[in-house]
């Protein structure tokens, strides 16, 4: 048997058993990658409320007026350089 029907015939073998082949992808990725993180720990039950206080809401943005109006006379611009 040559190299490379050997290497045919494991790769067969271990794609027919699903958890041969879950262990060997495990087994693949820890090797790359270090193991997978912990979960976080359940803090459990309700933490109570926000120590930051209530969340304001997001401000709108003022409405853009077409025409100025008497305080934007007031304050004209000088023309450009």
């Amino acid at each position: 048997m040559t190299a490379v029907e050997c290497r045919a015939d494991f790769i067969a073998l271990v794609c027919a058993d699903d958890e041969l082949l879950r262990a060997e992808f495990e087994e693949i990725v820890a090797a790359g990658w270090g193991p997978p993180p912990r979960p976080a720990p359940d803090r459990g039950g309700d933490r109570g409320p926000d120590p930051a206080g209530p969340r304001a809401e997001p401000s709108r943005p003022a409405p853009i007026r077409s025409e100025p109006g008497p305080e934007e006379w007031a304050r004209q611009r000088s023309p450009p350089r």
